[in-house]
């Protein structure tokens, strides 16, 4: 019970968090502009670079400023200075739950992802923010 309460209060905590950001960057003439969904298999994964330098519509030839990265179904492990992760050994985990946010065009064009544990797919949510 104690464990479930915990996991509930970090995940409320969690969920405030993103909305303060999503708040701040408002603020800050940063709009969110395009989202994707990506499988996390035993294959090194990127961000997909027609969402963070699209090339039509209105963000045609604009740099994303920044990512938001949410975890949804199992934990993952990441890199931003370009080097492969590897499951269960290098990179930075991520659990269920987690957000990480990334700033700088450079490190969203060089961040990679894998699966934690061989053979157990996960997905991430990613939202693309673009300055005014």
């Amino acid at each position: 019970m104690k464990k479930l309460i915990i996991k509930r209060l970090i995940n409320l905590i969690g969920g405030l968090a993103v909305f303060c950001f999503f708040a701040s960057s408002l603020l800050a003439g940063v709009e969110a502009a395009k989202y994707e969904s990506i499988t996390i298999d035993g294959t090194t994964k990127t961000l997909t670079a027609i969402n963070y330098k699209p090339t039509t519509g209105p963000y045609n030839g604009m740099e994303a400023s920044s990512v938001l990265i949410t975890v949804e179904t199992k934990p993952i492990r990441f890199t931003v200075d370009g080097t492969t992760p590897v499951a269960a050994t290098t990179g930075h985990l991520l659990q269920v739950g987690d957000t990480l946010h990334i700033e700088g065009f450079t490190d969203i064009k060089r961040a990679k992802f894998t699966e934690e544990a061989a053979g157990e797919n996960g997905t991430i949510r990613v939202t693309y923010l673009f300055s005014k």
